[in-house]
């Protein structure tokens, strides 16, 4: 979208301020004041805060350089937070391991911020790459998601912790930040549903013979062997006590099915890429695959018949933070940068790419768009985060709504989180027995 679509007018901003104000919960304006209409600018409480299309911060001395995936490091943001803060920020685009590599061979030094998924998160604290960030220094938190504050809350992993464990330096007191969520989702498969004339409803469509040599698989060691091992556990077909985090005997059982598989010829494609997925999918060379929600509506925008299933046995859920680094001279310019993830109208700008927000903020951005629904019924918020014309999964074509149905029904229906392994290495040699296999 361009700054002009996602801009309010100045009569919305001053109602959008005070949705904004109660959600901090700040009176007033929460520190926003429109001073005038020419020549004045708008004074704010906080740097990283809305700022009416038109006015620009005068340049600090502090800058931002953030590393991280392309679904987060994109210029429209960097240039949304430098427009609102004055910090120059720059980016670098980059997959999760060449990153942590980098940060691990002394790498963190040219960055301030990275963006990260939370299981590859644990290498850079542990190697005390990472500072703590204050809880009350971040102050849309006051509006967080229940899913990471409350071990009760729905979608919590009791075996594993997950996800509060990876967010908190002490989960119990919740005082210190390791990572702050950014955005995060829960995957399954992308299927066109025009060629396989059915709905998927299983992780097993993926291994199933009558798709033989139409399927796409993601190229993880980690990720491919979770949610087969989860196919297998629900269904009787294997020993797995847990599917997230598995021995190696379990492991053996798993790789050496995907091996027979893939000897069968069930496997058309090991995808790596992104847009890899999407061509792939877009023009019929594989009709499912293990993909990523951004890829299923990246199809959808071509015009292609295409879905995000609601697997039987659970979608695989996982979320994204931002950590600072333990040293950085712009620690000022990286908690404004936290603090503008999590206002809201960055939460906004990735829900059309079927991310949701850990803070509830971008409501008042989603609740005020009505650019999904084709038919300008349902508000973006109504969309996303509710299932459009129900909550529930979507059978069939057309739909209306979110293919996978609400927040709810979707939380409420969770495998298991991507942790990181006790034995990675192991599961990294397996994987790459079935690569060569």
């Amino acid at each position: 979208m361009s700054d002009e679509e996602t801009q309010v007018s100045r009569r919305e901003f001053v109602h959008t301020g005070l949705q904004l104000g109660a959600a901090l919960g700040v009176s007033g304006l929460g520190g926003l004041t429109i001073v005038g209409e020419a020549g004045a600018q708008t004074k704010r409480q906080y740097p990283w805060e809305s700022l009416p299309a038109g006015e620009t911060v005068p340049p600090t001395k502090l800058q931002l350089r953030t590393i991280g995936l392309g679904v987060s490091v994109q210029d429209r943001f960097l240039r949304e937070f430098e427009r609102r803060t004055g910090h120059k920020a720059t980016g670098k685009v980059t997959g999760l391991t060449p990153m942590i590599t980098e940060w691990l061979a002394g790498g963190y030094r040219n960055y301030d911020t990275n963006e990260t998924n939370a299981n590859r998160n644990a290498a850079l604290w542990s190697a005390k790459l990472l500072q703590p960030i204050p809880v009350d220094k971040v102050v849309p938190w006051k509006s967080a998601r229940d899913l990471f504050t409350n071990p009760k809350a729905l979608g919590h992993d009791e075996v594993s912790g997950w996800p509060l464990v990876e967010i908190w330096v002490n989960p119990k007191t919740q005082q210190e930040f390791k990572l702050v969520p950014q955005f995060f989702n829960c995957d399954s498969i992308g299927y066109r549903y025009d060629l396989l004339k059915e709905d998927v409803t299983s992780w097993g469509s993926l291994v199933d013979p009558k798709y033989k040599g139409k399927v796409g698989i993601l190229n993880d060691s980690l990720l491919t062997p979770g949610w087969c091992a989860g196919y297998m556990k629900k269904n009787n077909l294997a020993q797995i006590k847990r599917s997230d985090n598995m021995t190696r005997k379990e492991l053996d059982t798993v790789i050496d099915f995907l091996i027979k598989r893939k000897r069968e010829g069930q496997f058309r494609a090991i995808w790596e890429d992104y847009g890899q997925c999407v061509n792939m999918l877009a023009s019929g060379e594989i009709w499912l695959a293990d993909s990523w929600n951004p890829v299923v509506e990246d199809v959808k925008k071509q015009g292609v018949v295409c879905k995000y299933a609601f697997p039987k046995e659970g979608f695989t859920a996982w979320f994204h933070g931002v950590a600072v680094a333990k040293d950085t001279p712009n620690l000022q310019a990286a908690i404004d940068y936290v603090n503008f993830c999590l206002e809201g109208w960055w939460g906004a700008q990735v829900a059309p790419q079927g991310y949701y927000s850990p803070t509830t903020t971008c409501e008042t951005y989603l609740k005020a768009s009505k650019r999904t629904d084709p038919q300008g019924r349902f508000n973006d918020y109504e969309w996303w985060y509710l299932g459009g014309e129900n909550e529930e999964p979507k059978k069939g074509w057309p739909i209306r709504g979110r293919d996978t149905g609400s927040f709810r029904k979707r939380w409420s229906n969770v495998m298991h989180w991507m942790v990181w392994p006790d034995d990675a290495d192991y599961y990294a040699k397996r994987w790459n027995d079935f690569l060569s296999a």
